[in-house]
């Protein structure tokens, strides 16, 4: 799918039949994957790709997502992560946060189910996490942007409720401020709003971020449910 993405960003000047004759390659690429959820997509008349989790205008088509694995960048990515969780071992995962994630987005009016997909993508749910770029706890917060939120001591990145509070917050600015689209929501969450805005309210190029979004939206059906306890 990645390899389509990359087709139309290093080709902008195709003819519009073209891209589109390349649009169905993506549809069909995607429908042979092992689907686990859906989003919306429309390829624009320059190949660029537009996630969101509902169509926001014309043009906008179903699009399942298969399971994809977020990349992993030396050993300090692979010691934060540890190894990829199946499906199975996320529920269990989620099962530990799930109320105060629950708590914490009804506070602001947040759909937890998305505050829980991402978690999982972010942290593997393990609140002492720390990325090499210095992003802390369960929904890995820079200690800069957490101190908007008043964040007062790095060390209160690791105590989950402070994390998901202050996180959940910064993630409801950010839905806000892209009028609701979440597919830009995560986008801005992981490359930066500044990003979001230098690439025409799009979803940046970087091969992280286009991996990261359709990531966390296909986890989001995972978490919608309120499991039983996994066996």
């Amino acid at each position: 799918m990645h390899l389509a993405l990359w087709f139309f960003h290093r080709n902008p000047t195709m003819p519009q039949r073209a891209v589109a004759g390349m649009g169905l390659l993506l549809t069909g690429m995607v429908l042979s994957c092992v689907v686990h959820a859906q989003t919306y997509v429309k390829i624009d008349r320059q190949g660029q790709p537009h996630w969101a989790s509902h169509p926001t205008g014309s043009g906008y088509h179903l699009t399942p997502i298969g399971s994809i694995k977020p990349p992993a960048s030396g050993a300090a990515a692979e010691a934060r992560r540890d190894r990829p969780l199946t499906q199975r071992q996320a529920l269990i995962g989620a099962q530990t946060v799930r109320p105060l994630v629950e708590r914490i987005s009804q506070r602001y009016g947040m759909d937890p189910a998305l505050v829980l997909a991402l978690i999982d993508i972010e942290s593997s749910f393990n609140p002492r996490a720390v990325s090499p770029k210095g992003a802390r706890g369960l929904m890995q917060l820079m200690p800069d942007t957490a101190r908007a939120y008043g964040m007062r001591d790095p060390r209160e990145l690791h105590v989950p409720e402070k994390n998901l509070d202050f996180g959940i917050r910064h993630l409801k600015d950010l839905l806000q401020a892209h009028n609701n689209n979440w597919a830009l929501t995560l986008a801005a969450y992981n490359a930066g709003r500044n990003a979001v805005l230098r690439h025409g309210m799009r979803i940046p190029a970087y091969s992280e971020t286009l991996i990261y979004v359709p990531s966390v939206l296909a986890r989001v059906d995972l978490h919608r449910v309120r499991p039983s306890q996994p066996d």
